[in-house]
């Protein structure tokens, strides 16, 4: 059976994926592991998806290059992480004091990206230099636009605070 995680599950962990929590006291999580510690206790290639609902906007911005290598070390190639968190002109993404900086933006999935950041000039140090992933991005707009013709949601979306409530990013591991 192929390993599916679900970062920072809390007390809602994904049907189908292994519950991950820094703790399991009071949480649902199947396991505890801290995952601002690298490496993780899972073996290269060897997860097929992970679930990181709420959870990204967690990490400490300078720790997010590391972390997202982790993830592409134990993604077997052609693994999937979906990332869900809030969008950076978003209440949410400043409300809660838990919350790290800098909020997540759509042109914050480039670095993980080595095409990119070849094109960039960006494989230097602080950039992360090993990961590379494909990625799709789009945004959850704010309930308010339901009912508006998707022009609008998407003007809603670049143009006003809390057009959009979450970003939602599909990377795929290049190996």
């Amino acid at each position: 059976m192929a390993l599916k995680l679900d970062f920072g599950c809390g007390n809602t962990p994904r049907a189908g994926y292994l519950g991950v929590d820094i703790t399991t006291v009071g949480t649902k999580a199947d396991i505890a592991v801290d995952l601002f510690t690298f490496p993780w206790p899972w073996p290269d290639n060897s997860v097929e998806a992970i679930w990181c609902s709420h959870f990204f906007e967690h990490i400490p911005g300078n720790k997010r290059g590391q972390f997202m290598v982790e993830v592409w070390r134990i993604l077997v190639p052609g693994g999937e992480m979906m990332i869900i968190c809030p969008h950076a002109r978003s209440n949410r993404a400043v409300q809660d004091l838990t919350h790290e900086w800098p909020p997540i933006v759509w042109e914050s999935f480039l670095y993980f990206n080595r095409g990119w950041r070849k094109a960039n000039g960006l494989e230097h140090f602080p950039y992360p230099t090993k990961c590379d992933f494909d990625f799709s991005y789009g945004d959850i707009p704010h309930p308010d636009f339901d009912e508006k013709s998707q022009d609008e949601k998407s003007f809603a979306v670049n143009h006003y605070w809390n057009g959009a409530v979450d970003i939602h990013a599909q990377l795929i591991a290049r190996k």
